[in-house]
Formats: structure tokens, sequence, C-alpha cells
């Protein structure tokens, strides 16, 4: 799992893991997953809304269970 606080789309975490798949695909057990923020146009001021764009502990062992379960 690939963890960002920036936005999941076109973004470094998402190139990271295309990189990590192609040189390690022959000893993955698993895809690589990228778990990053909600694609907005910026990040919200009301914190609220702040807290339900970024990643957290609760979204992270939601993907990780996810994953794990495959």
């Amino acid at each position: 799992l690939v963890l960002t606080e920036e936005q999941q789309t076109n973004s470094f975490a998402e190139a990271l893991a295309g990189r990590i798949s192609k040189a390690c695909f022959s000893w993955l057990d698993l895809p690589v997953e990228v778990l990053g923020a909600l694609d907005l146009p910026a990040v919200p001021l009301n914190m609220g809304l702040e807290a339900a764009m970024l990643p957290n502990a609760e979204k992270v062992a939601q993907k990780l269970e996810a994953l794990l379960a495959q």
C-alpha cells in the first residue's frame, strides 16, 4: 500500500506504485494499491471537510483489511 496525502489521480504515489508493480511483478502476490486524498480542486477550509478528504488511520485500516482479504 502506497499512502500519500496528495490527491491520488496523477500523483507521485500512483507513479511509484506503477514502478513497484513493473519492477517487482513476479514477486508480488497482490497488486500495489494507492490511498490518497479525494480528488477535489483544493483542500477545504472547513476542518470537518478537510478530515473527510484526507487519508486517516481508519481509511488506512479499511484499505489494508480489503487488500489482505483478497
